[in-house]
């Protein structure tokens, strides 16, 4: 049996200074380690556009795939259509499928279209295992109709280079990500320093807070010194809320992953699905709201910080090397032994 990861890979310019290609990619290549073979394929320079989608081959491109081999297929693909093609195609080669979900659009951008959510646990059914983000999420999943193995990958890995930046209790919080989409951060009232990171700033943030500027995915980590990673979505103080707020509940946000490997402990929204993880690995603080922050900073000890940054070091370990996709995809292939 051969083993494989099959990805749409987009043009990273369309993505300058976001982490929407790099979970994708880590997860190739945290399996190419593990002897998995990269199938990929990138139709965003193609001159004939969207026509491709509804007449791109994967029998021309993947014809080495045989009935019994192992394929991991990550979703969604910024394609409906060539995620409807790759699963059917998938079936025609008979081949073990699995489908490592990224992101489930009827709990995000297609909450509200109830066809869409039909279709998708139907997609979800049509492979033989499921990679779900957490217990949370799989349980939407199996109460929405999906029958097939679920296993819970528990967190995203993120593969980080060098080494750890600094991290005391006394620098500020960091909040990384795309902050057009951040609008809780015109309105945070806490005493404590927040140096944001990301593109689409605003020009009206409270005192303390400070613009770092915006970098690549791959150099994000050099800029990251703080204390503490923020967690948080929406244009509420109160409660994440919004689509993206809600979307928290059963997601494993990326940037929980990408403080995490560089050891830095997170706050996180209580609601969230990751608090679940955090709290067990004792890696970071939960809050209800963000003016919750100011008193559980103020009672959390200097020891009580330094029990948090070694228990991140520690997953920090396992989120570098591909510990949880590897864990998931090892569940999968003891099931087919």
């Amino acid at each position: 049996m051969e083993k494989y990861i099959l990805s749409r890979i987009s043009n990273a310019k369309n993505f300058k200074n976001t982490a929407a290609i790099k979970p994708k990619m880590d997860q190739i290549n945290f399996l190419k380690k593990k002897d998995f073979k990269e199938l990929s394929f990138d139709l965003t320079n193609s001159k004939l556009g969207k026509a491709i989608y509804s007449t791109f081959n994967f029998r021309k491109y993947f014809k080495d795939l045989k009935e019994g081999d192992l394929v991991i297929y990550q979703y969604p693909s910024f394609s409906h259509i060539i995620d409807i093609k790759a699963s059917k195609f998938l079936s025609d080669k008979k081949v073990k499928k699995a489908v490592l979900i990224h992101d489930v659009e009827s709990l995000r951008h297609k909450k509200n279209d109830l066809n869409f959510k039909s279709w998708e646990i139907d997609y979800f059914n049509s492979f033989d295992y499921i990679i779900s983000h957490n217990e949370l999420m799989s349980k939407y999943l199996i109460d929405s109709g999906v029958n097939v193995k679920i296993i819970n990958l528990e967190i995203f890995d993120n593969f980080t280079d060098g080494v750890f930046p600094e991290r005391e209790a006394e620098l500020p919080i960091l909040f990384a990500g795309n902050l057009a989409k951040s609008q809780f951060l015109n309105k945070i009232e806490i005493n404590k320093s927040v140096n944001i990171l990301g593109p689409n700033n605003s020009e009206a943030y409270p005192e303390n807070i400070t613009y770092k500027g915006s970098f690549p995915p791959e150099e994000l980590s050099k800029h990251l010194n703080g204390s503490y990673g923020l967690v948080w979505d929406g244009n509420r103080i109160d409660s994440c809320s919004g689509v993206m707020g809600e979307y928290l509940k059963f997601n494993n946000p990326h940037k929980v992953s990408m403080y995490l490997s560089l050891g830095i402990p997170v706050i996180i929204w209580s609601k969230a699905a990751l608090a679940n993880f955090v709290e067990q690995n004792k890696v970071g603080l939960i809050i209800d709201k963000l003016s919750d922050i100011d008193d559980v900073l103020d009672n959390t000890t200097i020891d009580e910080y330094n029990e948090l940054k070694k228990n991140s070091e520690l997953i920090s370990k396992k989120i570098r090397s591909g510990y949880y996709i590897d864990s998931a995809v090892e569940k999968i292939l003891n099931d087919l032994s």
